[in-house]
């Protein structure tokens, strides 16, 4: 069977004279806004298995081409038709408008050595042991009933952390850990796979581990941050021009002034306020406070009466607002009465 059979068997084959016009008489490479029915796809694929030829090449005989040889959406264009196409008909290109491009990048590089040799870096590893890691490799001797531990949480972290960053088992962990340990000259054990998968289960990371509270009272800094929630509505705000409402979520954080280490933290919705969250923060907080310091959101007697239920002796810095007024209880002033009666005596 040729594709001239072909061509006669398929326009025969179509419904009615005009779908037969439409094949006879309009020149190829014009048809491109003509949609092609689930029939004509059928009777194409079909006909061009009959004839031993690709659907590309009975496309050829009959006057049009096909994009890659394939059907876009139901529509046969030719490659430079690409510009008259219409982009309604295909669904990818909805709000191509609003969605976010990447602008073309106008910096140009000139120190290309610099910038090479940059990259060069990204690749490069360098690994090292520092001796207080070697004398903390083994666990200490454990002075209560039970096994004793062979390898301490340091060496566990550093085996574990290797094979997440190389994306490896704990098999291929534990070599890697050899050689290593090998190509350094170190002595050393290295803990084998089994143990790895023991001690993991239990493994918590040292970044969410307490770290220890320095010594002496602590001069505590409290304050909030806002983080917004991405999800759904973003989605259907890019790409359908929607407007959704903005979720939020608040962190409340205390700060070890002298550190700078966070000592603890609190996580709630948008619509917590600061104040509430001073005593859920003081409770994590096992150690005297000697100062506590934040901004002007968190005036009022809740927060002075939770500092001072946790610090009898704390020194409590927070500016009062501009229409504090001082407090009618009976008996001695309390330190937020004496700030604002301070204020303004300056004041006046």
């Amino acid at each position: 069977m040729t594709l001239e059979h072909a061509r006669g068997d398929m326009v025969a084959e179509l419904s009615g004279a005009a779908a037969a016009e439409d094949l006879t008489t309009v020149p190829g490479r014009v048809r491109q806004r003509r949609l092609w029915s689930c029939t004509e796809k059928r009777a194409l694929v079909d006909l061009a298995s009959a004839a031993g030829s690709s659907v590309t090449e009975v496309a050829q005989a009959f006057g049009v081409a096909l994009v890659h040889g394939s059907f876009v959406n139901g529509l046969a264009i030719g490659r430079q038709d690409r510009n008259q196409l219409d982009l309604s008909a295909m669904p990818y290109k909805h709000n191509a408008d609003r969605r976010h491009h990447v602008g073309k990048m106008t910096f140009r590089v000139t120190n290309w050595r610099d910038y090479e040799a940059g990259l060069r870096r990204r690749g490069s590893l360098t690994l090292w042991v520092t001796p207080e890691a070697l004398a903390g490799w083994r666990a200490p001797r454990r002075k209560t009933r039970g096994g004793q531990a062979r390898y301490s949480d340091l060496a566990i972290e550093t085996a574990l952390t290797l094979g997440c960053v190389f994306a490896m088992r704990l098999r291929q962990t534990e070599g890697l850990l050899h050689s290593l340990l090998d190509l350094m000259g170190l002595k050393v054990p290295v803990p084998d796979h089994t143990t790895l998968s023991r001690r993991a289960q239990k493994w918590e990371p040292s970044a969410r581990r307490n770290p220890p509270l320095p010594d002496g009272p602590l001069h505590v800094l409290v304050d909030s941050t806002g983080l917004k929630v991405y999800g759904a509505g973003q989605w259907l705000e890019q790409k359908h021009g929607a407007r959704s409402r903005r979720n939020w979520r608040k962190l409340h954080l205390a700060v070890d002034a002298k550190s700078g280490a966070i000592i603890a933290q609190r996580l709630t919705d948008q619509d917590t306020d600061d104040p509430s969250q001073v005593a859920p923060l003081l409770d994590q907080i096992d150690g005297e406070i000697d100062q506590f310091t934040a901004d002007g959101a968190y005036d009022g007697k809740p927060t002075y009466r939770s500092i001072l239920q946790h610090s009898a002796t704390a020194n409590i810095v927070i500016p009062p607002r501009s229409t504090a007024v001082e407090s009618r209880d009976t008996g001695p002033p309390g330190k937020r009465d004496k700030h604002i009666a301070a204020i303004a005596a300056t004041v006046g």
